[in-house]
């Protein structure tokens, strides 16, 4: 079994992955190390005593790892023996707070062995183990972006905290500051092409994330006997990685939807061309939106491009493989009015004047900044026809 190095993994993730029988899964496994087949692992606390109140010296001497075995081990049992002659392959996972997960550091050798009560061993690794995991945004920051991108953030639960916007509805965890946000496990296929986005990652590629309280999504049968709801955590280093993440996510065809591109009868070039599209998250069609529109919201004229979405006019569901990659079926819009378009609060007129739906009332749209003389200039024929479908979908 290969792990992630840097990567946090809590022991009842570990015993999942390598298939422990669940008869098999108490006694050493709670303890500081187990052997398991012919392999070892090594479960240490660095700098905290551990749940037992032990407290063992262990500590980091460079990328070298100085670990105490138990309080009886001596070595002439057959474990340090077989740790001493390099027979068994070690797994070293660490942390340095007492319940919190373990962090992999990889496959280890022992350099060097003290006969002393209990045994020391020095640890060298195949690779220089992570110590530290990337910055991430916190929690906190990714529920402020998501706001402002448009979503709709609000607690269920203590710890975690839910997003929509549109048809799309992620969760953000409060009980951890890594690969806080969590997305729909329907998007599974999607992972590598939002994997590809500068600043976005996964401590743990191979599990997914589990919690209760993620109502809106599927369940599965876990670590219990009933099914819990799960999803697909990520995490990020900037705020320009979330709102591409979030670019991409909206292109990313749901496992299992009827407008799924392998289900359509379209050109086969094209559909190639899509999937590429997907896969680079959506990125050139940004592009050519912020070149169309001078990098400017096509109705309010905002310059800042960080506040600024590439806007489906014929929402990507409904559309075919060429329409989703036309240019003309989009619009660059300030966040605020996109979350209004998607939404079909407002709409636009065949000379592009602004039309707003009777749901919102005068203080909604002194909120929003929307006056009924808003208008958007350059609208080409391509453009009509795509507002067409749009104001024939919302009623306008």
């Amino acid at each position: 079994m290969e792990f992630d190095t840097g990567t946090q993994y809590t022991r009842a993730q570990i015993q999942q992955l390598l298939g422990v029988p669940e008869d098999r899964r108490g006694g050493d496994w709670a303890t500081g190390y187990t052997k398991f087949g012919d392999e070892l692992f090594v479960f240490c606390n660095v700098g905290s005593a551990g749940r037992t109140g032990h407290d063992y010296p262990n500590r980091w001497d460079g990328n070298q790892l100085v670990w105490s075995a138990k309080g009886r081990s001596n070595v002439s049992q057959p474990l340090m023996r077989a740790i001493a002659n390099g027979s068994l392959v070690t797994h070293i996972f660490h942390r340095s707070a007492d319940r919190s997960p373990f962090t992999y550091a990889g496959r280890a050798k022992a350099v060097d062995i003290q006969n002393t009560k209990p045994v020391v061993v020095r640890w060298s690794f195949e690779n220089a183990p992570t110590k530290r995991l990337v910055n991430d945004l916190n929690r906190e920051t990714v529920c402020k972006e998501l706001e402002t991108l448009g979503f709709n953030v609000a607690p269920v639960g203590v710890k975690t905290r839910r997003a929509t916007r549109g048809s799309i509805t992620l969760y953000i965890k409060f009980d951890s500051n890594r690969s806080v946000l969590v997305v729909d496990p329907s998007y599974e296929e999607g992972v590598t092409a939002l994997l590809q986005i500068p600043g976005v990652h996964r401590l743990n590629r191979n599990l997914f994330y589990h919690n209760s309280t993620m109502r809106a999504f599927p369940k599965r049968i876990w670590s219990g006997q009933d099914p819990i709801p799960y999803g697909i955590d990520f995490g990020f280093t900037s705020k320009q990685a979330l709102q591409s993440f979030i670019d991409i996510l909206e292109g990313i065809p749901v496992a299992g939807s009827t407008n799924s591109m392998d289900k359509m009868d379209v050109d086969p070039r094209t559909e190639t061309e899509a999937k590429r599209a997907i896969r680079l998250g959506q990125q050139n069609f940004r592009r050519e939106l912020l070149e169309l529109w001078g990098a400017r919201c096509a109705l309010t004229g905002l310059a800042i491009p960080e506040l600024l979405r590439a806007s489906h006019i014929k929402p990507w569901c409904e559309a075919n493989s060429y329409e989703r990659l036309d240019p003309n079926n989009g619009l660059l819009l300030a966040v605020h009015i996109d979350g209004l378009f998607d939404r079909g609060f407002v709409s636009f007129d065949e000379g592009g004047l602004i039309l707003i739906s009777n749901k919102l009332d005068e203080e909604s749209l002194k909120c929003f900044g929307v006056t009924s003389d808003l208008k958007i200039s350059n609208l080409n024929s391509h453009h009509q026809k795509y507002l067409r479908h749009h104001r024939s979908r919302y009623g306008f």
